[in-house]
């Protein structure tokens, strides 16, 4: 793999890829999935000339503009950054086009406060001047071009990100030095002293009722040990080959499910980025003991039936998963012990509705979404009567005030934390382990060695055993 300059500085939280909704519109709710890393080109230095040719002609254009034309060179530093900023959207609308799905595009913000220095989920040393000199440049002269305009309104505190796309031009000259073949992009490799943000706090943001976002916090112990955890992680992760190995017809359907997907969950995608390997921890409520679940690896957004075909290093996999997690932990915690099967509610309403149910209930503070496959005629009773039925079930835990109430996040926490002692394990033996929240991918020779880990730390935290089930 090729190491990333330090001056080629990865563009975060301001660049995502973004897809469109079935209307096609572009609201606070569209498609999108951020596009956190820098990519650089796996087939040597092939992209480089280009990209050098590219931003001399930006540079030039801008002392020929009629309203502002350029007076003075740019400075080391900024002169640095903007070059930076080039190669960053070149590379980033090109790994785009390579997803090769017609709706995706790359969402750029042009907000200036997403560059202030101190703001720690900033684009380390880019600057908000030279990234959109960077920008207009490359619209003005023709190598990108902007399939959306973004806005925000104050009052409504809603608005939508610019989401830009490769021209034709660009896509040509890429094609020329490419051929036929397939020039991958990786992410790049994760440096000691890398300033991109794993541990993000979500919250409410000041001066901005009911607006959801990303918030300051000055760190800890606990920030700082999870945040070197997390970097031991990733370094692991970037030094294996995590794939998706299966055919042409399997990888329609694929696609196929995501798409119906998309339709319900507004965080999901309807593509896979194999090189989407490193992993953030999210915490939310603006605590450090609320969700804290490790996200943005490609594996978990492939959906279950399909995970079969996730390779390491081109070795099959296996996945296991804590059976029954959650509603296992509460009546651990209150001293109980389910009846049965927690699940079984109702013979004709799938277990799978059911499981969906119980877990928004507990993570939501508000009216359960009903679920997609809920058939309210075959079932013989409507959403509102399964959710009295669930409640009836577990009625010690609806006693106890976890219902209802987000409780959900705590319980997000406590997994976090179990999976990462679980990760670390395999980080010892140079072996990824990949976390799906409640379930984990190996390498197949390891399920032993997985299945008495996860038993072992489940003991450790709740003195209880818990069945480990091969999904």
């Amino acid at each position: 793999m090729s190491n990333t300059p330090n001056h080629s500085a990865h563009v975060k939280d301001m660049i995502e890829i973004a897809t469109k909704r079935e209307d096609q519109s572009y609201t606070e709710s569209s498609k999108y999935i951020n596009f956190f890393l820098t990519y650089e080109c796996a087939a040597g230095n092939i992209l480089d000339p280009l990209i050098a040719d590219i931003t001399k002609e930006v540079d030039a254009s801008e002392w020929e503009l009629e309203e502002t034309p350029r007076k003075n060179k740019r400075a080391n530093v900024p002169n640095r950054r903007f070059k930076a900023a080039v190669r960053s959207i070149i590379l980033n609308v090109l790994q785009v086009h390579e997803i090769k799905s017609a709706d995706v595009f790359l969402a750029v913000s042009r907000d200036a406060n997403t560059y202030l220095g101190t703001d720690r989920y900033a684009p380390h040393d880019m600057g908000y001047d030279p990234f959109i000199d960077a920008f207009n440049g490359l619209i003005r002269q023709g190598y990108t071009i902007i399939e959306h305009e973004g806005y925000y309104d104050h009052r409504e505190h809603t608005g939508s990100t610019t989401r830009i796309a490769a021209s034709e031009d660009l896509l040509d000259l890429y094609k020329e030095l490419k051929g036929d073949e397939h020039i991958s992009f990786i992410t790049r490799k994760i440096c000691k002293d890398e300033k991109d943000e794993t541990i993000i706090l979500k919250g409410e943001l000041p001066n901005r009722p009911k607006v959801i976002g990303k918030l300051q916090y000055k760190d800890n112990k606990f920030t700082e040990n999870a945040r070197n955890n997390l970097r031991r992680i990733n370094k692991l992760f970037e030094k294996h080959q995590i794939k998706l190995d299966c055919d042409e017809a399997t990888k329609a359907a694929l696609m196929t499910a995501l798409g119906r997907k998309a339709i319900y969950d507004t965080e999901q995608v309807r593509f896979i980025d194999e090189s989407a390997v490193k992993l953030y921890r999210i915490f939310s409520d603006g605590q450090f003991n609320r969700g804290g679940r490790f996200y943005r690896g490609w594996w978990q957004q492939v959906p279950k039936d399909f995970r079969k075909y996730i390779t390491i290093d081109g070795q099959p996999t296996v996945e296991l998963d804590y059976s029954r997690y959650h509603i296992s932990i509460l009546y651990t915690q209150l001293g109980l012990i389910p009846e049965g099967d927690p699940y079984d509610i109702h013979p004709k309403v799938h277990k799978d509705v059911i499981k969906y149910a119980i877990n928004a209930m507990l993570n939501a503070k508000s009216i359960v979404r009903e679920h997609e496959d809920f058939n309210p005629d075959a079932c013989g009773m409507t959403w509102e009567k399964l959710i009295k039925l669930i409640e009836d079930k577990h009625k010690p835990i609806v006693d106890s005030g976890r219902w209802n109430t987000g409780y959900g996040l705590t319980l997000q926490y406590i997994d976090s934390q179990i999976a990462e002692e679980i990760m670390l394990h395999f980080v010892k033996q140079k072996v990824p382990c990949l976390p799906i929240h409640d379930s984990f991918i190996v390498p197949k020779s390891y399920e032993n060695e997985l299945r008495g880990m996860m038993e072992r730390v489940y003991r450790k935290h709740f003195n209880q055993s818990i069945q480990v089930k091969t999904k």
